[in-house]
């Protein structure tokens, strides 16, 4: 194994072994992190596929497939754990709903993308991409809840005017962003209101943004780190100490882990 370099160039330790899949052991729990040695799988977003492009799909499989097989030589069942780095925005929420988890065969998955993103009607795409939105699709561990959660309403905001006539409702478009926040404390308590309080898609837009916006200043920004890959605990000090007590108070919030 050849030396590892800090920045300062000295040495600080041997390069862990790199296997067949680009994959790095880790030595704390004995599973395997994905490493950047194949770039072309962790490229940028307008490389990875997101299922916003009707007509990019056949030229993304085109692409993965000649890495995966003719570059890496790389199995169906190994191109299937290297899918998901391929893949962003509604067509990752896509893969986490309906093929993480499952015990699908290469082909199924790539069947069911296909279907999905590019063998439907246009119109029931947009459908599809709607209510499968989610609010944790925008976290990426470098945004504030409130910045991910603008983009959520600007995506939306696209979406909306090319779905079917029939759906061209506020209805639709405020239950498709309730489901879109569900399971998320930061918005829990507004979506735990009575429906008839929030009655539309703009009064619960609004609640739900200010919600987002309160919990980033409440936290002094440190709403930031919040990602989807796991929680942990972090400590926010306070300014002001409790009656009697000379030291300011120290209160734990549950924060999402951002995964390096």
């Amino acid at each position: 194994m050849s030396a590892r370099l800090n920045h300062d160039g000295n040495q600080v330790g041997p390069t862990p072994p790199l296997t067949k899949l680009g994959l790095q052991h880790n030595a704390k729990d004995g599973t395997e992190e994905p490493l950047g040695i194949i770039p072309a799988f962790y490229n940028t977003e307008t490389q990875r596929f997101s299922g916003n492009d009707d007509e990019f799909w056949l030229d993304f499989l085109d692409r993965f497939e000649l890495i995966a097989f003719e570059c890496c030589k790389l199995s169906q069942s190994e191109a299937l754990r290297f899918l998901p780095i391929s893949l962003t925005g509604p067509a990752l929420a896509f893969y986490r709903l309906n093929i993480k988890g499952k015990k699908l065969s290469y082909e199924k998955a790539v069947k069911l993308l296909r279907k999905s993103f590019h063998d439907a009607n246009r119109e029931r795409r947009i459908w599809h991409r709607i209510r499968n939105v989610r609010f944790e699709m925008y976290l990426d561990g470098k945004r504030t809840i409130s910045e991910a959660y603008e983009l959520l309403i600007d995506d939306l905001h696209i979406l909306f005017p090319q779905v079917a006539q029939a759906y061209q409702c506020d209805s639709f478009r405020r239950d498709s962003l309730e489901r879109a926040c569900v399971g998320h404390d930061w918005f829990s308590h507004i979506l735990a209101r009575p429906s008839q309080e929030l009655p539309t898609f703009t009064t619960l837009n609004h609640a739900l943004g200010h919600a987002a916006q309160h919990f980033v200043e409440s936290l002094g920004q440190q709403g930031k780190k919040d990602d989807i890959y796991g929680m942990e605990k972090v400590k926010v000090t306070k300014s002001t100490p409790r009656a009697g007590h000379s030291q300011p108070r120290n209160t734990t919030v549950n924060k999402r882990k951002s995964r390096n």
